[in-house]
């Protein structure tokens, strides 16, 4: 059981979407992750999709009933974790709608 909002774990957010979703506000709100290097998300996160060598890096938090796609966005510079944010992919047709 998850006894604060803040307190992350690593293994929840591998294996359980309702988990991300309850976390991810408070992961942007508290900024739990500026300065973390890319080794170390790696490890917390999963590797997902991400490349190594961009400064960006997203991590899916849940599909809506619209068809979006919620992701977790991670800035870096450098090595180390600058910001986070939510952003909602939408797909119309053939074509990605992006609203942040």
């Amino acid at each position: 059981m998850i006894k604060k909002e803040t307190e992350f774990r690593s293994d929840l957010w591998k294996t359980l979407t309702s988990y991300r979703v309850k976390i991810v506000r408070s992961i942007i709100k508290n900024k739990l992750f500026t300065g973390r290097t890319k080794k170390e998300i790696q490890e917390l996160f999963g590797k997902e999709d991400n490349h190594y060598d961009l400064d960006e890096w997203s991590y899916p938090v849940k599909k809506n009933f619209l068809g979006g796609e919620t992701y977790l966005l991670l800035n870096f510079k450098g090595e180390n974790v600058e910001g986070h944010r939510l952003y909602t992919v939408y797909q119309l047709g053939n074509e990605n709608i992006l609203s942040i």
